[in-house]
């Protein structure tokens, strides 16, 4: 610090020897904020990178960001001249979830499976030795000892929504049962960043505008907004009114089919509580077969919700082939990895 000349280096502090502290400095490369961008066409250059580049560490490393908004995309200039995108600030980033997980999760929202009531059922080893076991429920357990059971210590799965408010996915939102965040979240932030963009970016002036919708105190406020946007025609249609000439084109081009896409999600999810608060009507009653009837519906309603925002879908919107002659391939088989078997698209 005293060659760089650096002001913690004059300050007389004294350090412990356990407390001393190495210095380090990072060299890296400078990337300019969105707002810096060029044009319309620069936008859609560094945004079809940054979705990419995004489904390539989910499908290769099973990442995903949690924080998809303005701030955290950026670009550079290569030697050519030419834009590259960049996906920064991965510090909310988790791991994708298993399978497994995901599916209790729907069961948790939905109740398509009731959980019963009573205590786990587990299973005890004659020899005393410790036995990993799952209760009903899904947490783990152990027997150890003849009937001595002690609960396995589990890290709880955030559910609070992360992100920034005008860009986080509208099930996110939800005050009541907040599901597991999964890759189908991260698109629609990026549907509503896309939004977002093109109704307020002054690129003239390189800043964004307001978003009065988007942009209130209460997470409440910011779902029922996107709630209407996703339902009115007319509040879709008004929220770019004060759109620039060159990002108004891109609404048409590339914002209305996605909005579409997300649109039917939203329905058939509102189709789906619709039928649960019907299922739990009859539960109240004992009508066990409408019960049962209604569960295979809901069931089978909520497969398709889940699998109807796939990166597939997404980049067919944009016009954009999914796969790219460049695109490496999956290290588990060899597959380019837009195309992998292996992957599971929630």
């Amino acid at each position: 610090m005293e060659e760089m000349g650096l002001p913690r280096a004059f300050m007389n502090i004294k350090l412990a020897e356990d407390d001393r502290r190495d210095f380090r400095l990072m060299v890296l490369k400078k990337y300019k904020e969105l707002e810096c961008v060029e044009g319309v066409g620069e936008f859609k250059t560094v945004f079809e990178h940054v979705v990419r580049a995004h489904h390539w560490v989910w499908t290769t490393s099973g990442v995903l960001h949690r924080d998809i908004s303005t701030g955290n995309i950026m670009f550079y200039r290569d030697a050519d001249g030419r834009v590259v995108g960049v996906l920064c600030d991965w510090d909310l980033a988790g791991e994708q979830l298993s399978d497994a997980e995901y599916q209790a999760d729907d069961d948790r929202i939905f109740r398509i499976h009731p959980v019963p009531k009573e205590g786990p059922t587990t299973t005890i080893d004659p020899q005393g030795h410790g036995v990993p076991t799952m209760k009903q429920d899904g947490t783990p357990q152990t027997i150890k000892g003849p009937g001595q059971t002690i609960p396995e210590e589990r890290p709880l799965r955030p559910r609070y929504p992360t992100g920034t408010g005008p860009f986080i996915a509208l099930d996110k939102l939800s005050e009541d049962k907040p599901p597991l965040h999964r890759y189908r979240h991260e698109l629609e932030s990026f549907f509503f960043l896309l939004s977002y963009v093109c109704a307020v970016f002054d690129p003239e002036r390189h800043q964004f505008g307001p978003f009065s919708a988007w942009e209130r105190g209460s997470l409440h406020d910011i779902a029922a907004a996107k709630s209407f946007f996703y339902m009115s025609d007319d509040s879709f249609k008004s929220s770019f009114d004060r759109s620039h000439e060159d990002f108004g084109s891109l609404v048409g081009e590339w914002v209305t089919p996605l909005w579409r896409l997300f649109s039917r999600a939203a329905l058939k999810r509102y189709e789906i509580d619709s039928l649960r608060r019907l299922r739990d009507m009859h539960a109240s009653k004992g009508s066990d077969r409408m019960v049962a009837k209604f569960d295979v519906e809901i069931g089978l309603l909520v497969t398709a919700w889940r699998k109807a925002i796939t990166y597939e879908a997404f980049m067919d919107c944009l016009g954009l082939p999914v796969h790219l002659p460049t695109d490496p391939t999956c290290p588990s088989c060899g597959v380019s990895v837009p195309w992998c078997s292996r992957q599971t698209y929630y």
